[in-house]
C-alpha cells in the first residue's frame, strides 16, 4: 500500500485518471469533476507522486495531455487501495468538514459545542470558526439562521419547511445524481457504502427512510396517472424522507397565513401519502404538511416534455391559461428591451407560461425558490437579467409581491433561449439531447444554444434526467447531456452546460470531426457593446419623410441602410413579410414603430436607422396609430445590439425625446440629442 495519504478531493481525482483510457486533459479531469482548474492544478503533484509510488509511468504530452501507463490488473488492485482507504482514517477537505458541519447542524435542534466539532473534525479551534463562518453563509442563503453562544454552542432556526429544503438542496449538491438513482433503485437496507460521501452522510442517508419515500413516490405517480422524471422521483423520495424523519422528531411545518390553491388531484394525491404514512409511521399530518407535498407533487418536472407552441396545446397539457397571459405581458415588455421579434416567437411564450406555472405556485405553497444557475446567468448574461426584470410588473400584480430573483433568472435563460434562435435557424446533423430537470430553463437554453452554435445540428430527441433505452439513440451521431456521469455503452456523450461554454463546443467539435470552430461563438459577458450613439450614422437619418401607406414608411426607412451597405435589400422585404403575417406589433409607443427583420433575413453589420415623416400612416394599430417616427434596427447576433436598444427603448418612452425629435431638421440635430438624453444607466 502506498505511504502517501490523499485528502477525499484527491482519491475522486485519482480514481477519474485511473479509469481514464487514452489522453486526458486537466480541462477533462475539471470539467468531469467540477473542479476549478487552479484547484486541479493544486492537488495534482501529490497525486502524481502517489501514482509513481505505486509502480505508474506517467507520460505529459505537450500540447496533447497526460497519459498513464499501468496494465489492467494494477488498476483494479489500486482502485482497491482506494476503496480501502476510504473506509479507514478520512482526512477530509475544508468543504467536506463544512458538509458534516451543516449536516449536523440541519438535523438537531439543538446546540453543538465548538470544542465538540474541532474533535470531531481533528482541527484547531480556529478552523472550527472558519468552518462556521462558512457554513453561516451558506445557511443564510436558505433563509436560515445561525445562532452562536459562548459556553452554549452553536445552532439553525428558521422555518421548518427551509430547514427541510435546505437539506434537500444540500443533498443534491454533495452527491452527484447517479448515486441518488442508484439509491433510487437499490434502496439502502444493510448500510451505505464507504464511497458514498462522509462519515455523517452517510450515518444520515442510513436513518433516513429512503425505501419508504420511494413506495410513496410510485404510489402518487399511480394516482396521478404520469411518471415524474428521474430527478424529480429522487428529489421527491428525498423530500417525504427528510418530512418523516423530522416529524418523528416532532418538527412540523408552521401553519400557513393563508390560504394556498389546491389543485385537486395532487391534493388528492398528497392526501394519500399521508394516509400511508400514518398507517406505516403513525404519523398524523396537518393540512399544513399535506399542502406542502401536494406543492412538491405539482411543481416538480415530468416526463412527456414537450414544447407547447400554441395556447391550445398549452391549455391541453394542463398549463393554466391566466400564465399564458402573464407570460404575454412579460415576452411584450422585454422584447422592447431586447429585440422585438421575440415578441412573436411563440415558443418564447408558452416557454415562459409553463416555467411561471412551475415557478408561481412554489410562491404560494410558501416553498423556497432554488435557482443554483442563478449566479452566472446574472453574471453571463447582465443586460437579458436586467430587461427580465423590468418586464414583470403583471407578474408582480398576480403574486401580490416582488418577483424573486430565482424567478427573474429562469426568465432571463427564456429570453437568452429565444435570442439564440433568433441568431441561427438552420439544423442538419442529428444529436440526442438529456437536459437535467432540476434547472428550470436550462434544456431550453441548451438547445438553443446547440442550435446556434451548429447550424447543421438536429436535435432528434429530448431526454430528461436519464440516458435512453439503446433503440432510441440508434438515429442519433452522439448525445449530449447537461447531467453528469451518464455514459451508455452504445454512444459517446458529451457533458456539457446549458451554457454551451467554449470548451463545451469544443468537445462536440472533436466528436463530430469538424475541422473549424464556427464563427459565431457566444459572446462572453463583459465585451462592450456598441450604445445607440455609436449606431447611428447621418446618411441613416431621414427627416420630413413622405409616404402613402405602411409599405411606402418600411421602403423609405430601410433605403439608407441598404445604400450604405449595412443590410441587403431583402431585409427590407423581411420587415414588410412580417407586418403583413403577424400585425404592427412593432408600433412601441403613439406614432412610433420599431421595424426590423431577422438577423439572417440579410445583416451585414449592426445598425439603426430613423426616419421621421412629416405626416403619419396608419399601420393597423388599435392604440398607436399613426405613425410618424419609425427607427429601423439590424441585429446581426443575438446581444451585439442589446446596448444600443435598451437606450432606444428609453429614449421612445420619453416625450421629450420624442417631440424634439419630430422637430429635428438636420440628422446632426438628431444625433446631438441622442448624446445628450440617451440614459448612461442602460450602457453598463
Amino acid at each position: 500500500m502506498t505511504s502517501i495519504s490523499l485528502t477525499t478531493r484527491q482519491r475522486a481525482i485519482l480514481r477519474e485518471i485511473l479509469v481514464s483510457e487514452g489522453t486526458f486533459t486537466t480541462h477533462y479531469l475539471a470539467s468531469k469533476l467540477e473542479l476549478g482548474h487552479r484547484i486541479l492544478r493544486y492537488n495534482l503533484p501529490r497525486i502524481e507522486a502517489w501514482l509513481r509510488m505505486a509502480g505508474v509511468e506517467i507520460i505529459h504530452k505537450p500540447g496533447v495531455g497526460t497519459a498513464i501507463k499501468a496494465p489492467s490488473t494494477l488498476r483494479m488492485r489500486l482502485m482497491a487501495e482506494l476503496a480501502g482507504e476510504s473506509a479507514g482514517g478520512l482526512v477530509l477537505t475544508g468543504d467536506q468538514r463544512v458538509g458534516e458541519l451543516l449536516l449536523e447542524l440541519l438535523a438537531r435542534l439543538g446546540p453543538i459545542a465548538s470544542a465538540r466539532i474541532a474533535a470531531d473534525a481533528a482541527v484547531s479551534r480556529q478552523t472550527v470558526l472558519t468552518d462556521i463562518e462558512a457554513a453561516e453563509t451558506w445557511l443564510r442563503r436558505n433563509g436560515l439562521q445561525l445562532i452562536r453562544r459562548p459556553r452554549v454552542g452553536t445552532w439553525v432556526v428558521g422555518p421548518e419547511i427551509n430547514r427541510r429544503i435546505a437539506l434537500l438542496r444540500f443533498l443534491d449538491e454533495v452527491l452527484p445524481l447517479k448515486t441518488w438513482l442508484d439509491l433510487w433503485d437499490m434502496p439502502i437496507q444493510n448500510g451505505v457504502g464507504a464511497e458514498v460521501g462522509t462519515p455523517h452522510l452517510r450515518s444520515l442517508l442510513e436513518r433516513l427512510p429512503l425505501s419508504d419515500g420511494r413506495f410513496f413516490v410510485e404510489q402518487a405517480e399511480r394516482d396521478l396517472d404520469i411518471a415524474f422524471t428521474a430527478r424529480s422521483r429522487c428529489a421527491l423520495q428525498r423530500y417525504l424522507s427528510i418530512a418523516i424523519d423530522a416529524m418523528r422528531q416532532g418538527r412540523f411545518i408552521a401553519p400557513s397565513a393563508g390560504a394556498p390553491p389546491r389543485w385537486t388531484r395532487e391534493w388528492s394525491a398528497a392526501k394519500g401519502i399521508a394516509l400511508r404514512i400514518d398507517e406505516q409511521f403513525a404519523l398524523t399530518l396537518p393540512e399544513d404538511e399535506i399542502e406542502i407535498i401536494a406543492g412538491q407533487l405539482h411543481c416538480v418536472p415530468r416526463e412527456g416534455w414537450t414544447a407547447p407552441v400554441s395556447v391550445d396545446d398549452a391549455i391541453a397539457a394542463g398549463l393554466d391559461d391566466r400564465y399564458i397571459g402573464l407570460a404575454r405581458s412579460f415576452v411584450a415588455e422585454a422584447s422592447v428591451y431586447l429585440h422585438p421579434w421575440l415578441r412573436i416567437d411563440p415558443r418564447l411564450t408558452m416557454d415562459v407560461a409553463r416555467h411561471l406555472g412551475c415557478l408561481v405556485p412554489q410562491l404560494h405553497y410558501g416553498l423556497p425558490l432554488w435557482n443554483r444557475l442563478l449566479a452566472t446567468v446574472r453574471d453571463r448574461y447582465p443586460q437579458v437579467f436586467d430587461a427580465a426584470k423590468r418586464s414583470v410588473a403583471e407578474i408582480e400584480r398576480e403574486i401580490g409581491g416582488v418577483v424573486a430573483n430565482e424567478i427573474i433568472g429562469a426568465l432571463s435563460m427564456d429570453l437568452t433561449a429565444a435570442l439564440e434562435r433568433l441568431r441561427n435557424p438552420r439544423r442538419f446533423r442529428r444529436a440526442f439531447v438529456v437536459g437535467d430537470s432540476s434547472m428550470v430553463g436550462g434544456t431550453e437554453l441548451l438547445i438553443s444554444r446547440l442550435s446556434a452554435e451548429f447550424p447543421n445540428l438536429e436535435i432528434v430527441g429530448l431526454g430528461l434526467d436519464r440516458i435512453p433505452e439503446q433503440e432510441q439513440l440508434m438515429q442519433a451521431e452522439l448525445v449530449v447531456s447537461a447531467v453528469r456521469g451518464l455514459r451508455p455503452a452504445c454512444r459517446e456523450v458529451v457533458e456539457v452546460s446549458p451554457f454551451l461554454d467554449r470548451e463545451d463546443v469544443r468537445a462536440i467539435l472533436e466528436r463530430l470531426y469538424w475541422a473549424e470552430r464556427q464563427d459565431h461563438d457566444a459572446q462572453s459577458a463583459g465585451f462592450d457593446r456598441p450604445s445607440l450613439s455609436d449606431l447611428l450614422r447621418p446618411d441613416c437619418i431621414t427627416l420630413d419623410g413622405s409616404a402613402h401607406e405602411w409599405r411606402d414608411v418600411v421602403d423609405l426607412a430601410g433605403k439608407p441602410l441598404v445604400d450604405a451597405g449595412l443590410v441587403e435589400p431583402q431585409y427590407v422585404r423581411a420587415m414588410v413579410d412580417i407586418i403583413a403575417s403577424n400585425g404592427p406589433y412593432m408600433l412601441l409607443a403613439p406614432g412610433v414603430a420599431l421595424l426590423h427583420a431577422r438577423p439572417a433575413d440579410g445583416v451585414n453589420a449592426l445598425c439603426i436607422g430613423v426616419l421621421v415623416l412629416a405626416s403619419g400612416v396608419r399601420f393597423g394599430h388599435d392604440t398607436f396609430d399613426p405613425v410618424d417616427i419609425a427607427f429601423v434596427l439590424g441585429a446581426e447576433d443575438s446581444t451585439s445590439h442589446l446596448t444600443a436598444l435598451s437606450q432606444l427603448a428609453g429614449l421612445i418612452r420619453d416625450d421629450e425625446f420624442l417631440s424634439t425629435l419630430r422637430e429635428a431638421r438636420t440628422p446632426a440635430e438628431v444625433l446631438g440629442l441622442v448624446w445628450r438624453l440617451q440614459t448612461p444607466a442602460a450602457s453598463g
